[in-house]
Formats: C-alpha cells, structure tokens, sequence
C-alpha cells in the first residue's frame, strides 16, 4: 500500500479528534439527563431505579421504653417499638390499613406490648407540633385517640387546628395549649434524640424484641415501611419459632 500523503493524514487525525470530542459530549449530556430525570422523579415522589438495599444494624444495648406512648400487656412475651412521623405518608398508610387489624390480633390479645415514638422529619412542616399535641393529649389520657385522628385526617394538622381536633376527643384545650412549649416539646426531643443514637433516619421504623427485668427491650428485629399484618405476623411468628428453638 502506498503511504498517505502527511497533509491527509493530519486531516484523518482532526477528524477522529472531532469524533471523540463528539462522544464525549454526548455522554456527558447523557449523565446529565439522567441525573435530572431521577432528581424530579424524586421530587414528584416517584420510585426510581432499584437500589441496593440498606444495610440496617440492629443496636447492641437494650432500647429503653421510658417516656414512650404504650399499649397491650408490659408482661407481653413480644415488644414493638415504633418510630414515626403523624405527616408521613407511609406512617399513615401502616396507622389506618394496618394498625387496627394488628391491635387487634396483638396488642389487645396481650401478646404484644406496643410502644410509639416520634420521630417528625424537617421535610414535614407539620409533624413536630402534632408530635407536640400527641404527647400533651397522652398527659389526659388522650393519647391513641389523638394518633387515629391524625392519620386518619392529615388535613388537621396545620397547626390552627390541632387544638381543635384534641377537643374532638374530649382533651381540654387549655391544657394542651400550655403543653406544648414544655412537656410536650421535651417528651418529643428525648424521641428523636433516642431515634438519632439508634442510627434511625426514616419512618415508620419498627424495632421487634423481647422485655428485659428492668424494663428495657432486647432487640431482635428491624423492619422499616409500612408494614403489613402478614408481614407483622410473620416477623412475631418467626421470633416465637427463634424462642421455642432456645
């Protein structure tokens, strides 16, 4: 083959700098793209792509169970530790499709002993006063009335009308109202300090376990989202099978 001439080949050479330019740009514009189109998909609360799962680390000491809103039997072979949001979408989907079949079957059947902790997240403008009146409410006894309300009705809980839904089931508002700012606010910042040293970043988080003497809890499991009663019912049985195995 003859040779090529020096003045086409430094034109081949151009081209072929042109041509990798022209990749490289287009790759780039493609990773841009895709970067946006994932951001507004979060932004729009629509799943992306699959991720790997999180690893979720179970804490090694004993959780206790001071302070927390409970119900069922503190002699109960089971415990469950909710942390959640009142403005959590997933908090409210567990709360009104789950939480009434589980109590039932569970909790009021004296298996389970249940406890709640708040855990309101910044994004929720209006979670951490209803956390607030949650817990001012729980000081009158009014405590899982004011849960069911909440996420039974998210509409209520701009804060003008919180007092107005605790009045609903029969709190006394000026109670709650001087709550708020004092018993209310420390019971909610022990949560979330209790939530933050537990490495818990999202609601609804559940701890499963089992009561220690002093009252603490041992835990064994960890489930995060809105979980189901099967699935519930399958975490409690596979901790029975665990503690008949012993």
């Amino acid at each position: 083959m003859f040779p090529l001439p020096k003045s086409m080949t430094a034109r081949w050479r151009d081209w072929l700098d042109l041509l990798v330019a022209a990749c490289m740009i287009a790759a780039s514009v493609t990773f841009v793209m895709t970067a946006l189109s994932l951001r507004r998909s979060a932004s729009n609360g629509k799943p992306g792509p699959a991720r790997a799962p999180v690893v979720e680390v179970l804490p090694t000491a004993p959780v206790s169970l001071q302070g927390a809103a409970l119900v069922g039997r503190k002699d109960a072979a089971f415990v469950v530790i909710e942390f959640s949001d009142f403005q959590c979408p997933y908090c409210a989907r567990f709360a009104t499709d789950s939480w009434p079949g589980i109590r039932a079957k569970f909790i009021d059947s004296g298996r389970v002993l249940f406890a709640f902790r708040h855990l309101p997240l910044s994004a929720h403008p209006f979670a951490l006063q209803a956390a607030r009146m949650a817990e001012c409410g729980r000081r009158q006894n009014r405590f899982w009335e004011l849960h069911d309300l909440f996420f039974r009705d998210g509409a209520r809980l701009a804060t003008e009308a919180l007092a107005e839904t605790a009045a609903r089931v029969g709190a006394n508002r000026e109670q709650l109202e001087g709550c708020i700012q004092t018993e209310g606010r420390e019971a909610v910042e022990s949560d979330v300090a209790q939530a933050q040293a537990l490495g818990i970043r999202g609601t609804p988080t559940f701890f499963f376990g089992t009561s220690l003497k002093d009252g603490s809890v041992k835990v064994l499991r960890r489930q995060s989202g809105a979980l189901s009663p099967d699935v519930f019912s399958d975490v409690v049985a596979n901790l029975q099978r665990d503690r008949a195995a012993k």
